[in-house]
């Protein structure tokens, strides 16, 4: 439906917005029973402990199934070679309109940050071990997208600054080098 949404509503916009898709991220079974709890230690460690409560046991396939899609979208409303599909390269993928920010990897290891945990004094859902409280894993996921900002910009100046120079504007200044405007005065 997001896909279809932007299809229908927004393609004129997809030129000119970055659209992100968060992946789902995974719950803890019990997250709140357990005082101190630590991090897992890596996936295999946190894979006895998926439950079919809540489908949580479908939430990695979910995210596979949105990652193909957000690709075959990309590949057809943003790499067009006249009809012919081609795989995104890595730079160009970076260069896309609709993006995954898959944080289900960070957060799998994390069962200690959920809202209904011991860190949860007087909150008003006491058995909540899907959400996250704040600060918590989602502070990381705006690191992960900040992080993915950061790349598509230096992808941009690269490609721009290697059109500047095939249209001979070598000799132009980097606009990073130029005198501030307020101490020109």
């Amino acid at each position: 439906e997001f896909l279809d949404t932007l299809d229908a509503n927004l393609k004129e916009r997809l030129t000119k917005d970055i659209f992100f898709y968060r992946t789902i991220a995974p719950g803890h079974e019990s997250c709140n029973r357990k005082k101190n709890q630590i991090p897992f230690k890596d996936f295999e460690e946190y894979r006895p402990t998926i439950s079919s409560l809540a489908g949580w046991d479908l939430h990695d396939g979910f995210n596979d199934i949105a990652e193909r899609m957000v690709k075959e979208f990309n590949n057809v409303h943003y790499n067009n070679n006249n009809g012919e599909q081609h795989p995104l390269t890595p730079e160009a993928a970076l260069l896309a309109p609709v993006h995954i920010l898959d944080v289900y990897p960070m957060s799998i290891l994390r069962r200690d940050g959920h809202i209904s945990g011991p860190d949860c004094v007087n909150c008003a859902i006491r058995h909540d071990c899907f959400h996250y409280s704040l600060p918590g894993p989602s502070d990381w996921w705006n690191h992960l997208l900040f992080s993915n900002l950061k790349d598509r910009a230096e992808v941009e100046n690269r490609l721009a600054k290697a059109k500047q120079q095939q249209a001979g504007d070598v000799g132009s200044v980097d606009r990073s080098q130029r005198m501030p405007f307020w101490k020109m005065w």
